[in-house]
């Protein structure tokens, strides 16, 4: 008897209750639509036996249809044998994450033919998969090799293969959004979860005999990594190291706790392990700890002031935004560059699960931080990883807020109803807006010196700035509308949201073809000169809800504008489904609009209903009402 294929089966089960469209089938497969219907012709020709077969209307699609003599039985006889639909890869990033987990733990060669057998693909299909796969691992600098008649295989330092497991297996699983560190899928049954806390417990002890002050995501971050090694090394998947690093590393606290910790593991597990294990969990807390104070050579506090004086300049040149006089910015950096620096040599990442939301809250420190990024890159010769961005990110946000509080918006209030009212005003004042953005002053007579006049009366003069009259309980919502006015008041969004930077529906499949397809519309609407080389291209950063944000670095777009553009079909980007293009940019990088567009676009990006309303609509006049409510 015939059995259904997996995805002849997968296809059975999507039109057996209602009508479906074979683009749906094809989007949800990712396969194309002739291959659906050479698929669905095929299972009509296995089921006809139970008087049943899958039929087509125009206008609606494909169905189900169960004649008199429908036999379920000889239906269910046709389905394929041990089939798990939770296990099958079913979407193309399914698929490549798919593979490279396996690459990453088998210890023998497999052929590229049998890996398309098991997903149910085409070889045209997995040849793209194939480069995606190698491009991924790429980034933990890890090789896919070919040997004739035998297949492929993963090369690569084992602890960068343990940085890609860790990536792949763990840190892409947690159960929520809010990253409970002791809720990650792998550990998912009651001895894994057990041994997974002995492990943090173990962690925990050594740092407090050591003294050694670890977030608790770090110390959840290395038990992770310990857990990993455990297994790698029960496969005698060792980290080797020459003696020069050993002796770089015997007279650390860092690896007499690795050595305590190394003895823990031992007795746990049973087992030995070499000096190679105890310097890679040596490195691991050393990435990993918090410190006070730097010990670092006179030549490397030379190095990282040079580096700290560029960024400065860097930022000021292309944002006008002077960070010269804020030294507890500066006290982070001289702190935070040097085990940055080390961690990026080493390859030992401290993840950051949030980078993605910050990046998305915080649009103009995002592009500080890029600047920042291309001094250090210059300077020591690494490559900022994403993560490590996003921890640089979060202090230059605060150079910005801390920025902001320097030149606050100063509220005058003046009360014709004595002194007992107006310190009650104040207060509720102080307590509904309690940013330090805002300073409020009991005034007896009115100027020009302030922000926002605040008055229980009529004022007969006519003053510059803005003023309010308290005559109903809604006053404080009128502050605040006015506030919001006062801060946007030199931001036109007319100037940067029209409808020509808007396109809906761009075309593409994979995210090269999208990228090439926006270039292709802004150069179709003489937005950029010509069409950038791979070295001119904008930074692209994924700010999560399907959105990522193009960076005009190498300034090439020659209008100011917020350019806005919606996918025909969702593409996964390089961790997620995208569906949503941004670009802005302003006249000059250095002007105050460049920071208000910034915070307009991250309120609208971080509203998950009004994107989605965009992307159902399609109306750009409701998306430029929903940007200005963002005001």
């Amino acid at each position: 008897m015939d059995l259904l294929t997996v995805r002849q089966y997968q296809i059975l089960e999507m039109i057996s209750d209602a009508f479906i469209t074979a683009e749906t089938i094809s989007e949800h497969l990712d396969v194309s639509i002739r291959t659906v219907k050479s698929e669905i012709a095929k299972i009509n020709e296995i089921i006809k036996d139970a008087d049943c077969k899958i039929i087509s209307k125009s206008g609606k699609g494909y169905l189900l249809y169960k004649g008199e003599g429908f036999n379920q039985t000889l239906l269910v006889s046709h389905y394929p044998e041990k089939y798990d639909n939770d296990n099958i890869p079913n979407s193309y990033y399914e698929r490549v994450i798919y593979i490279i987990k396996k690459l990453l733990v088998i210890d023998y060669h497999i052929k590229v033919e049998d890996l398309a057998d098991e997903l149910f693909v085409s070889r045209a299909s997995m040849a793209q998969i194939m480069k995606d796969v190698r491009q991924r691992l790429t980034k933990y600098r890890l090789k896919l090799i070919s040997r004739p008649n035998y297949g492929i295989f993963v090369q690569g330092d084992e602890a960068d293969k343990r940085l890609a497991i860790a990536e792949y297996f763990f840190h892409d699983n947690l159960v929520n959004e809010d990253y409970q560190l002791e809720t990650y899928k792998m550990f998912n049954n009651e001895d894994t979860k057990q041994e997974y806390q002995n492990l943090i417990q173990i962690i925990k002890d050594i740092c407090d005999q050591y003294n050694i002050e670890m977030s608790d995501y770090s110390v959840h971050n290395l038990a992770v990594h310990i857990y990993i090694a455990i297994r790698r090394c029960t496969l005698y998947d060792y980290v080797k190291v020459d003696d020069n690093v050993i002796a770089k590393w015997q007279n650390t606290i860092e690896f007499k706790a690795a050595l305590k910790l190394v003895d823990a593991l031992e007795k746990h597990c049973n087992f030995l392990l070499p000096i190679g294990e105890s310097i890679y969990f040596a490195q691991h807390i050393r990435s990993k700890r918090i410190i006070e104070s730097n010990h670092i050579t006179s030549k490397q506090e030379a190095d990282l002031h040079k580096c700290l004086n560029l960024i400065m300049a860097e930022i000021n040149n292309n944002f006008g935004f002077n960070l010269t006089q804020d030294s507890e910015w500066y006290r982070y950096m001289v702190l935070h560059i040097p085990l940055m620096i080390e961690r990026l040599q080493t390859h030992m990442i401290i993840r950051n699960p949030l980078v993605k939301d910050n990046m998305r809250r915080y649009l103009f420190a995002t592009k500080l931080t890029h600047s920042a990024c291309e001094v250090i890159s210059q300077i020591y010769g690494v490559d900022v990883d994403i993560n490590e961005f996003g921890y640089l990110l979060l202090y230059f946000n605060l150079a910005v807020t801390r920025f902001e509080l320097t030149k606050p918006l100063k509220i005058a209030l003046l009360s014709g109803r004595g002194r007992p009212e107006a310190v009650m005003i104040a207060n509720e004042i102080k307590e509904r807006f309690t940013s330090h953005k805002y300073q409020i002053y009991e005034i007896d007579k009115i100027d020009d010196n302030y922000d926002l006049i605040i008055s229980t009366y009529r004022v007969k003069e006519e003053y510059d700035c803005p003023y309010i009259i308290i005559s109903d309980d809604n006053y404080l919502e009128q502050i605040h509308e006015k506030l919001l006015e006062i801060r946007y008041k030199d931001l036109d969004l007319d100037t940067y949201i029209k409808e020509e930077y808007c396109t809906f529906m761009l075309d593409g499949e994979t995210k090269e073809e999208v990228e090439n397809n926006f270039y292709q519309e802004l150069y179709k609407k003489q937005l950029i000169k010509e069409i950038p080389d791979e070295y001119n291209k904008c930074l692209v950063d994924e700010l999560g809800n399907g959105i990522v944000h193009f960076q005009d670095s190498y300034r090439i777009v020659r209008k100011s504008m917020f350019y806005i553009c919606t996918l025909k079909k969702p593409v996964y980007w390089d961790k997620e489904l995208v569906r949503v293009l941004i670009l802005t940019k302003t006249k000059k990088e250095h002007d105050k609009d460049l920071y208000n567009l910034c915070r307009v676009v991250s309120k609208w990006a971080n509203d998950k209903i009004k994107v989605n309303k965009l992307l159902k609509n399609l109306s750009f006049e409701e998306f430029k009402k929903d940007l200005k409510e963002k005001l």
